[in-house]
């Protein structure tokens, strides 16, 4: 009796031990399945990640001075490199491994042309061309629309595209010392515009719109041929800095009052009589930094 009941229950524990190993055995299955196939939507068979697990944006503040140095880490977070002063006469292409960069610096350099292919940067908000030797206007910036900042002072300009209007998140705008005669009418177009640097060129006037310009804090014109100013600059109502040295103006009293917010005025160097310089003392705010 003992050894038919010791029996039964050997058969007993081997049948559950056999049903415990199938469900293990499934469960092995099933989980190593389910691995593979989440492994397969972030990898795509490719190494990469899936679009859904790209990196869409940079987060990487640091300022790298070399394509090299940028490569050493994650080129999908890289926001800032400069190449400034390193006597480039074209682009890298390699720049085009940085999809989210948001700056780049390229001053004091031979450039006078960039690629088509910078356009693919989307991201990129910041450009610095200044002191190459640009006699156009890069057109490939046109295409990027979340431009916020160019900088292409020192140059060789003679001009500004009219379809820079396109570029609606602008905010600043550099383009002194250059050979420009005439700003384009669309440019009243840039909404965002704050700052506008168009010293040391041979403007003889403005757009008559200038004044649509509603977010324009600052303003600089030095060293230019202006004969005279649009009546619509009175409209510029956050103009916080002028700057008009040394051109050929006569009269800008009646422009400068309305200026409630200016803090700051240069204006040395033009044709103003001594009543006018009183009446342009007389227009401004009190606490008004002048230079008359």
């Amino acid at each position: 009796m003992s050894n038919t009941t010791s029996g039964n229950r050997y058969i007993s524990l081997t049948v559950v031990f056999i049903l415990l190993s199938i469900i293990a055995g499934v469960t092995y299955v099933y989980l190593n399945s389910n691995r593979i196939n989440q492994n397969t939507v972030m990898d795509n068979g490719s190494g990469q990640g899936s679009t859904l697990d790209k990196i869409t944006s940079c987060s990487d503040n640091s300022e790298y001075l070399s394509i090299d140095e940028a490569l050493s880490v994650d080129p999908q977070t890289v926001c800032n490199i400069s190449l400034a002063g390193q006597s480039l006469e074209s682009v890298p292409e390699e720049i085009l491994q940085f999809p989210n960069i948001e700056k780049l610096s390229l001053h004091t350099n031979q450039l006078t042309s960039i690629p088509e292919s910078l356009e693919k940067l989307s991201n990129l908000k910041q450009i610095d061309l200044g002191a190459n030797r640009f006699s156009e206007f890069p057109v490939q910036l046109l295409k990027i629309a979340s431009l916020e900042i160019i900088e292409i002072g020192f140059n060789e300009l003679k001009s500004i595209p009219a379809e820079i209007s396109g570029l609606t998140n602008l905010k600043l705008l550099a383009i002194n010392k250059n050979n420009i005669t005439v700003l384009p009418e669309s440019i009243v177009s840039l909404s965002k515009l704050e700052m506008l640097e168009a010293s040391e060129n041979q403007l003889s006037s403005l757009p008559q719109n200038f004044g649509s310009l509603s977010n324009l804090n600052a303003l600089f014109l030095h060293d230019n041929n202006l004969n005279s100013l649009p009546a619509s600059l009175a409209n510029l109502g956050k103009l916080e800095n002028l700057g008009l040295k040394n051109n050929n103006l006569s009269e800008i009293s009646s422009l400068v009052k309305p200026l409630a917010n200016l803090k700051v005025l240069s204006v040395s160097g033009n044709n103003f009589s001594a009543d006018e310089i009183q009446n342009i003392k007389s227009s401004l705010p009190q606490d008004t930094d002048t230079d008359i």
